[in-house]
C-alpha cells in the first residue's frame, strides 16, 4: 500500500505538472487538448489501482471504468493523429479521395482499398471500444452485485470470463487499428516524433492488457493460491494493483518527451487573431483550427483554465462517436 501510494502521487504530480504546462501553454487547441485528455490515463491507471489495494472490496466495481477511460483515450489518440496528417476535414476528404491503401494477405488479390473505405473501417475499428467498454462495465457492476461475476474464476458459467474475452477482442481490434493508421501515414508523422507518442500511449494500455491476460492464465490454471505470506486479497488484486502504479512512474516520465510542450511555445512575439474564437462572438472553441500562417496566442485562459474545462467537457468525444453513424450510413462528414 506504502509503495503504491507513492508511485501513484509521483505520478499524479508528474502529469498533472506536464498538464498544467500544456494548459498554460495552449497555442494549438485542436491537439492540445487531445494529448492532456490522454495524458489523464496514466495517473487514472494509478490512483484506481492505489484505491483497489486500499479497498479490495470494491475492486471488481472501480477497475472496469478505467476501460471505458482507454476507449476514450484511444479514440483521442487515433483523432490526434487525423489532426498532425490533416490540419482541416476538407484536407482529409481532398486526401482520402486520391489514395489508394495497398491490401495484404490472401486479400491482395482484390486489389487496394479506396482511402475513404479504408479510413471508414480504421474509424469504425477505433471507437467500436467505447460502447464496449461501457457495456462491460456496468456489466461487470450488475453480475458482481448478482454474485455471478465470480474473479477468481475463469469458468464460461461465470461473466468474468466473457466480459474480460470480450473487452481483449475489442481492445486488441482498437490497437491495432490504430498501428494500422500510423504505418500508413508515418511518413507525415515522422517530423512529430509519432514513433515516440505510438510507445507513450500504447505501452500502458500494451502492459495493462499483458497483465490482465497473465493473472487470467495463472487463474484458470489455479497457480494463485493464499498461503501463510499472500491473502487472497494480495494474490488477486494487490499484486497485480502494485505493478501497474510502479509502471505508470517511468511512463509518466517518458511521457514528457513523448508530448514535449517545446513545439506549442511561442518564440516570438505575435499579435492574436481574436480574444475568442474568429467569429466575434467572443466564445473560445477548442476546436479552433491550427492554421501555419495565422499569428498564434496562448488561449488557455488565467492558469490555463479554458485548456483544463475543453478537457473535461466531452462533447468533441461525442461528435466524433456520432461521425460512426455518418460512416456507417455512407454519408460524407465534415
Amino acid at each position: 500500500m506504502i509503495l503504491s501510494g507513492a508511485c501513484a502521487a509521483f505520478t499524479l504530480v508528474c502529469i498533472l505538472s506536464f498538464l498544467f504546462l500544456h494548459g498554460i501553454h495552449l497555442s494549438r487547441p485542436s491537439e492540445q487538448i487531445k494529448i492532456m485528455r490522454i495524458g489523464l490515463l496514466l495517473p487514472l491507471y494509478a490512483c484506481i489501482s492505489f484505491l483497489s489495494i486500499c479497498f479490495p472490496n470494491a475492486y471488481v466495481y472501480i477497475m472496469p471504468w478505467i476501460d471505458v477511460y482507454q476507449a476514450i483515450a484511444l479514440a483521442t489518440f487515433f483523432l490526434l493523429m487525423n489532426d498532425l496528417v490533416w490540419p482541416t476535414s476538407d484536407r482529409r476528404d481532398m486526401h482520402l479521395s486520391s489514395m489508394a491503401v495497398p491490401q495484404k494477405g490472401r486479400k491482395a488479390a482484390n486489389g487496394p482499398l479506396p482511402g475513404h473505405t479504408w479510413y471508414k473501417r480504421r474509424y469504425l475499428a477505433v471507437f467500436q471500444y467505447m460502447p464496449v467498454a461501457l457495456v462491460a462495465a456496468v456489466a461487470a457492476c450488475i453480475t458482481q452485485a448478482a454474485k455471478v461475476y465470480c474473479l477468481e474464476s475463469s469458468k464460461p458459467y461465470f461473466a468474468h470470463f466473457w466480459l474480460d474475452l470480450i473487452k481483449s477482442f475489442a481492445v486488441t481490434v482498437s490497437v491495432l487499428s490504430n498501428i494500422n493508421f500510423y504505418k500508413v501515414f508515418v511518413a507525415h508523422l515522422k517530423a512529430h516524433k509519432a514513433m515516440s507518442k505510438l510507445l507513450a500511449f500504447k505501452l500502458p494500455v500494451f502492459f495493462t492488457f499483458v497483465l490482465q491476460i497473465v493473472w487470467w492464465g495463472l487463474r484458470s490454471q489455479n497457480v494463485l493460491k493464499p498461503n501463510s505470506k499472500l491473502t487472497y486479497a494480495d494474490l488477486y488484486l494487490g499484486i497485480q494493483s502494485l505493478i501497474i502504479c510502479v509502471l505508470m512512474v517511468p511512463l509518466s516520465v517518458f511521457f514528457w518527451y513523448a508530448y514535449s510542450i517545446q513545439p506549442y511555445r511561442i518564440r516570438h512575439t505575435t499579435k492574436s487573431v481574436s480574444d475568442g474564437d474568429g467569429d466575434g462572438d467572443g466564445v473560445w472553441e477548442p476546436t479552433q483550427e491550427y492554421h501555419p500562417l495565422r499569428p498564434l496566442s496562448y488561449q488557455g485562459g488565467f492558469l490555463g483554465i479554458r485548456a483544463w474545462l475543453a478537457m473535461l467537457n466531452p462533447s468533441d468525444i461525442i461528435q466524433a462517436f456520432g461521425f460512426c453513424f455518418d460512416l456507417i450510413s455512407n454519408k460524407e462528414g465534415r
